[in-house]
């Protein structure tokens, strides 16, 4: 039984980049046949593709925003710890 190059573990890009030299060479055999039902089968193909690309697109972008989230929350606690810790830094030097 021949392995699809799919079965090994790759990123996600890694996939796409198989899938889509496999599609190119499909059509490029498609020219030839003119296989109307081989031509919507592919044409499903790349359209749940397509679908999964814009669902990942869309969850790496859906995580983003918790980071955005916690920046202006932690941020300015943060800046006003280290500011603190500075000035009592300062001056404890400067009565040293």
């Amino acid at each position: 039984m021949n392995k699809s190059p799919l079965d090994k573990k790759s990123s996600w890009e890694d996939e796409c980049k198989i899938r889509i030299q496999d599609w190119h060479d499909k059509l490029a055999n498609l020219k030839m046949k003119g296989d109307e039902e081989t031509i919507k089968t592919l044409q499903t193909a790349i359209n749940i593709q397509v679908s999964l690309s814009d669902l990942k697109i869309k969850a790496r972008q859906a995580d983003h925003p918790k980071q955005l989230i916690w920046g202006p929350i932690l941020l300015p606690f943060a800046s006003a710890i280290l500011g603190a810790l500075i000035a009592l830094a300062g001056s404890w030097w400067k009565h040293s």
